[in-house]
């Protein structure tokens, strides 16, 4: 009787798309695609992320490139197949039934994924008693029925499904059906397979357990995904909703898809802002300079500082705030730090600031705090863990508000208050109508107005509590007393339009003259700071 021989089928390795972003340095970036369909149903998607990312899109089993199926369609097999060829460390990007894949990698391979990000994606597709907000049992089982029964014609309208609650329908549609062109459709053996995926899995306990960062955006008019599931989801996890988009918003809102992308990457320093045009390594090396002397000539910043401490008896509803955790954004050398930390000692009191100079002093002169090089628009602070924010005098060095309230939003739990200090439009004033005198250039910071302020606050839905200006003036012998302060607190002119070298001789008589009109009935000149004091909650 001869040997038997056992034939082992191996299987063949998923092909890759690979898109190369703009530098060595650029995030990296899979993409998933959901059921029924193919990864080139991103579309030009892909290129606008390229932009940004090392873009990677892959096909599942049995779809497009990849058709060879899995033998035994199980979760944990799929995601050993995607696992085997992907980058050594990314984030996740599903879509639809890929959202659900992202997370089963996170959870499975927590050291290869940086974050989760589910767009028009359920983390349950099927209703049960844990997680009702999902398609009806009744209506996935008829919808199972038609696969089997007549695949092509549930599949044209599964498409229907897909772009219902677009603005231009139609259109949407005859895309997907050039993009159906493009690559080899599923057999109906593997869509029953990845159905009957979707009906097993639920992976709502997988959300509230992983630790990575998760980002989930919805269309508002998505026919599949309930908009409803934003509700169940947990605080930890923030979601952004495109209005007017179904079940594809990434192909009918590609604009407002990439803002929520982008955003969720400068809130992890994933990505550097190419458009931001104030340089914040020259703001950082500048203050960091300034970090040894910066306590003498702090004269303003003192000062606007005791008076925010000042709003702080206004707050009510922290009456566990001495177990919460509390934090000084933008610290410099932690004076506000330590007064905080004295006034909540049994509080987590954390000082971020995007100056290493700063915090080494800080760490001189305070024990008992914890401290963190970070950036307002990105701060290295979990989700929804912060009770209480403090800051003074930081924001106006923000080119984009915007970020810094968003991000605020993102790190406070709910009920949760912000307490910050910022200057405004008026502030020197003087100093530039003397500039304006002498040539063109932007010699003074530009600060952003009240209503420019209430807006981006408003936009960033949370809620404004009080907001008080006030006009604080100091007064010096010389301008050079000024411009020496100035100096020594590391405020130099970082915008568009400043000039470059050093200024001339000349000029700076010039300055001095213009300035000199300013001179008060005490022979001072003065420095008038417009001062915004402003306390905001995110609602509960």
């Amino acid at each position: 009787m001869d040997d038997a021989v056992c034939v082992f089928k191996m299987p063949i390795p998923l092909k890759l798309r690979q898109y190369t972003g703009p530098v060595d340095a650029a995030p990296t970036l899979v993409l998933l695609h959901g059921w029924g369909v193919h990864s080139g149903y991103w579309g030009g998607f892909v290129q606008q992320l390229q932009a940004y990312c090392h873009v990677y899109t892959v096909d599942l089993p049995g779809y497009g490139d990849n058709v060879q199926a899995l033998d035994d369609y199980q979760l944990e097999n799929l995601l050993d197949r995607l696992i085997a060829v992907m980058p050594e460390q990314a984030v996740y990007l599903g879509w639809s039934m890929g959202g659900i894949l992202a997370l089963g990698l996170a959870a499975r391979y927590p050291d290869r994924v940086l974050a989760v990000v589910g767009i028009a994606s359920n983390p349950c597709f099927v209703a049960s008693e844990a997680w009702p907000c999902a398609m009806p049992k009744a209506t996935y089982h008829a919808f199972e029925a038609g696969i089997r029964d007549n695949c092509p014609l549930t599949l044209k309208r599964f498409q229907s499904l897909q772009v219902k609650g677009c603005p231009d329908e139609r259109a949407l549609l005859l895309q997907l059906r050039r993009l159906d062109r493009q690559r080899q459709m599923a057999k109906e053996d593997v869509l029953m397979a990845g159905l009957g995926l979707l009906a097993q899995v639920e992976m709502h306990e997988t959300l509230a357990q992983i630790s990575q960062p998760v980002l989930w955006v919805l269309g508002a008019n998505d026919a599949i995904v309930p908009l409803f599931v934003q509700q169940r989801m947990e605080t930890s996890v923030s979601v952004q909703v495109v209005e007017q988009a179904s079940h594809l918003p990434f192909l009918s809102h590609p604009e407002k898809t990439l803002q929520h992308l982008l955003h969720f990457f400068r809130q992890h320093q994933w990505l550097v802002d190419v458009d931001n045009h104030i340089e914040k390594q020259q703001i950082a090396a500048s203050f960091s300079r300034a970090a040894p002397s910066y306590d003498s000539a702090a004269v303003l910043q003192r000062q606007v500082g005791q008076e925010l401490l000042q709003c702080m008896p206004q707050i009510n509803g922290l009456p566990h705030i001495e177990s919460q955790q509390i934090l000084d954004v933008g610290c410099g050398t932690g004076y506000f730090t330590r007064l905080l930390k004295e006034r909540y000692s049994e509080a987590t009191v954390t000082g971020v600031d995007l100056a290493q100079g700063m915090l080494e002093q800080a760490r001189l002169k305070a024990k008992g705090v914890c401290w963190a090089v970070g950036d307002a628009e990105g701060l290295p602070i979990k989700t929804a863990s912060i009770s209480l924010v403090f800051s003074n005098l930081v924001f106006q060095w923000s080119e984009k508000p915007i970020l810094v309230f968003q991000e605020l939003a993102r790190i406070l739990k709910p009920g949760g208050y912000v307490v910050f200090s910022t200057l405004t439009t008026e502030s020197l004033w003087e100093l530039r109508a003397a500039w304006q005198q002498v040539d063109e250039y932007t010699h003074v910071n530009r600060f952003v107005s009240p209503q420019e302020l209430e807006g981006d606050i408003t936009e960033s839905n949370l809620q404004l509590m009080s907001l008080e200006e006030k006009t604080i003036s100091l007064s010096y012998a010389e301008l050079k007393d000024l411009t020496a302060e100035l100096r020594c607190l590391g405020a130099r002119n970082l915008n568009q339009g400043r000039p470059r070298g050093l200024a001339g001789r000349q000029r700076i008589q010039k300055l001095k003259a213009a300035y000199e009109r300013f001179r008060n009935d005490d022979g001072k000149l003065p420095a008038s700071y417009a001062v915004i004091y402003c306390i905001l909650r995110k609602m509960p």
